[in-house]
């Protein structure tokens, strides 16, 4: 009844194939903007919510697929984890859509202690897991997809949440994100000599988004909402009802 299947998480490897590519793809045209964005002083700013999650779109749904693998294989533990990530993240899509659409209101800083634990304790076991089990892609894909949405949300919104809460709440697990993105230096993964420069390349763009935001003054910048973080998106929300 509670059997682990390893199959489940080595699926997410092999799917990482394409997830990679994908994140890359989404890096490498954040560069793009990011250039466009500082060479035209702030004039050209090609940059939404709904860009920033395409980039790791189906990363979350692919958490979806191995819920429902892990259901049908008797996997408990498993289909607990995947839940998180998985239904999880379908549910609050649809109440985030509804609120805006004004059909539901939702006061987001009464799950916020939920969603901060969540998401850290979640990854550290998934990361333990992908790691016991060889799953290096799928690990390098978690550390691009993060450090994709630091990096635009330091330069498209003043805000290096992740960075700044290290020093705060010393969840020292998120070294784990920059360790990742080296992982095609050290590791032989598919299309690892690509994956390997676009890593790199995430890391520098990364240092020089932070260094940029101390020197405007925004590195403890936070946006508005109680949810242990900064959840930039629903804090926008915020200030557009007026609170």
């Amino acid at each position: 009844m509670f059997g682990f299947e390893p199959e489940v998480y080595q699926s997410f490897e092999e799917a990482s194939v394409f997830l990679n590519l994908w994140i890359a793809a989404f890096m490498l045209f954040a560069a793009i903007r990011i250039g466009l964005f500082v060479f035209s002083a702030g004039k050209i700013r090609i940059h939404s919510i709904y860009l920033g999650e395409a980039a790791g779109i189906f990363l979350q749904l692919f958490h979806s697929v191995c819920f429902v693998k892990a259901l049908l294989a008797g996997d408990v533990i498993s289909t607990l984890l995947f839940a998180w990530w998985g239904p999880g993240f379908l549910i609050f899509a649809v109440i985030y859509i509804q609120t805006k659409r004004g059909a539901l209101e939702f006061d987001w800083s009464k799950v916020g202690w939920l969603t901060s634990v969540g998401c850290k304790w979640s990854y550290l076991v998934f990361m333990a897991i992908y790691a016991w089990l060889d799953c290096y892609s799928i690990i390098y894909t978690f550390s691009l997809w993060t450090f994709h949405d630091q990096i635009t949300q330091a330069w498209f919104h003043d805000n290096a949440d992740r960075t700044r809460r290290i020093t705060e709440d010393y969840w020292i697990v998120r070294l784990l994100y920059p360790a990742g993105l080296f992982i095609p230096l050290f590791v032989d993964i598919k299309h690892g000599a690509l994956l390997g420069v676009v890593g790199v390349l995430a890391f520098l763009l990364w240092l020089v988004s932070m260094v940029a935001l101390t020197r405007r003054g925004q590195f403890n910048h936070r946006s508005e909402g109680n949810y242990l973080r900064d959840i930039v998106y629903l804090s926008m929300d915020k200030k557009r009802a007026g609170a």
